[in-house]
């Protein structure tokens, strides 16, 4: 797979769901992933709402970066996720928390990926970005995996 796999993903899905590690990788820069997540807030930025998280990913971000005194990361984490016209931001409600648990029962989910996943369907996402290989055995949304579409690092001979 290759960034146009991205591109692809896109196309098939009115609104794609973002687990939390999308946003990692994008505000840290992280090899292998850098060059996948550029593309994926490129396509966020020209194509406002197609991208979705749920409040859980604050929370998930912020806990290393507020143990390391890392302010310049929690305001980088906080600009990616308060710019609605990138990534819409949805609230964990009673239905989501329902829902969630539903996941946990059928799939086996932790409580943040169910929530994340809860969130992001009943806002009508059909297709989820992460990294996260627990996702691969989610029946829907459809899963794009980072991994599958990152470039190999310079140093992986």
């Amino acid at each position: 797979m290759s960034l146009r796999d991205i591109d692809a993903f896109f196309s098939r899905h009115r609104l794609v769901g973002l687990d939390s590690m999308v946003f990692l990788y994008q505000a840290q820069g992280l090899a292998p992933y850098a060059s996948a997540c550029a593309r994926v807030f490129e396509i966020l930025t020209q194509s406002p709402g197609v991208g979705c998280t749920s409040t859980v990913t604050l929370p998930e971000v912020l806990v290393r970066p507020l143990r390391a005194g890392r302010l310049d990361l929690v305001h980088r984490y906080r600009m990616l996720l308060s710019d609605s016209a990138i990534v819409g931001v949805l609230p964990v409600t009673e239905s989501v928390a329902e829902r969630a648990a539903l996941l946990r029962a059928q799939q086996g989910l932790r409580l943040a990926d169910a929530l994340q996943l809860a969130a992001v369907t009943l806002a009508g996402a059909t297709g989820f970005i992460t990294n996260d290989a627990i996702f691969r055995r989610v029946r829907t949304p459809e899963v794009l995996m980072l991994d599958d579409v990152a470039e190999p690092s310079a140093d992986a001979h």
